[in-house]
């Protein structure tokens, strides 16, 4: 166990606030900083992109989505057709290579449409050719979640991935769209 004690120095240099080793079904490890932490719900930030990109992948796999090589255009029709809006996949969107130019969220947040804010923005380069990370992106994986599956996004994700896992205790929060935020909280 000498490694799992080096882990807890080192998450405790980090002043992470918890952590938990599973192995074959049994709990090997837990770390909780304090008494707090063991009941606290924590804020996930930026890991709800890496849920919403499992949960792109479960969709594809139950035949909502096609493919990651789906044009976002397919999802919204009133995207601005020009030649490189065209070409923008979920895949760069998952990738954060779709060109789209990304303000940053003070742009978005304020706004009363995110959606529609991240679509307006220009394209700044050729999709696929440059990563810019973008909350954005993962706002619009969120909503072509919900256009395809006529479930919200959280909803999707606690009938194929957070029930099955065992994760009950969570909140998701939503913009002023009903879309569940997909890049962040």
């Amino acid at each position: 166990m000498k490694p799992l004690t080096e882990f807890e120095k080192a998450i405790k240099k980090d002043k992470v606030d918890s952590g938990l080793v599973q192995r074959n079904n049994t709990v090997i490890f837990e770390y909780f900083r304090n008494n707090k932490m063991k009941e606290k719900q924590h804020k996930i930030y930026s890991v709800t992109k890496s849920i919403l990109s499992a949960l792109i992948g479960i969709s594809i796999d139950k035949g909502y989505i096609e493919n990651v090589n789906t044009p976002i255009i397919n999802y919204f029709p009133e995207f601005n057709k020009d030649k490189e809006n065209q070409r923008i996949t979920i895949k760069h969107l998952l990738t954060m290579t779709s060109g789209l130019h990304w303000p940053g969220n003070s742009g978005m947040i304020p706004s009363k449409n995110w959606v529609n804010f991240v679509l307006e923005q220009d394209v700044d380069h050729p999709p696929g050719k440059e990563m810019v990370y973008s909350c954005g992106s993962s706002q619009l994986l969120s909503a072509i979640l919900q256009k395809t599956t006529g479930l919200n996004t959280e909803d999707f994700a606690k009938k194929y991935l957070f029930t099955p896992l065992g994760i009950t205790d969570y909140k998701w929060n939503r913009d002023a769209q009903d879309i569940a935020i997909g890049g962040s909280d």
